[in-house]
């Protein structure tokens, strides 16, 4: 996408992002027009639609407010692990359980299982240079589904 735009004559707004999933994600303009570029992989492809292509469809239709998802604290109900090199978005189940909001981190995450967004509601961030997360720690959750009780 990232060529096609180019040969075009694209002003290159941002291209690779630093998170995972998601990294290859441009941003053009073309003769006064936004383009973005998803990457290829599916659950890459579904989170940068999430964090960057919603909320500019939202703010392009006239919103002005609550342009990104919520973003709120859970309990993390098992541990996780990140290679640290940038900040990692993981799929979690979110459920309202005693008072709190926990996140239960679905099996597989890598970015071309797409089973992994079917039933998740929120995205775990792991800030760069995080390598682990505790059981039980409190974490920063995207919600892009509704809570479960």
């Amino acid at each position: 996408m990232k060529v096609a735009l180019d040969t075009l004559g694209a002003e290159t707004k941002f291209w690779q992002v630093a998170m995972k999933p998601g990294k290859p994600v441009v941003l053009s303009r073309v003769r006064g027009r936004l383009y973005f570029g998803l990457p290829g992989n599916p659950v890459s492809c579904m989170v940068s639609f999430l964090l960057f292509i919603a909320p500019a469809i939202r703010k392009a239709m006239g919103q002005t407010t609550n342009l990104l998802p919520p973003i709120v604290q859970t309990r993390v109900a098992a541990s996780l692990k990140s290679r640290g090199d940038r900040r990692n978005y993981m799929r979690v189940r979110v459920v309202a359980r005693d008072g709190e909001l926990v996140s239960q981190p679905m099996a597989s995450q890598g970015s071309g299982v797409s089973t992994s967004m079917v039933q998740a509601n929120g995205l775990v961030i792991v800030e760069t240079g995080v390598t682990a997360i505790e059981k039980g720690s409190m974490v920063p959750t995207v919600l892009v589904g509704p809570v479960q009780s």
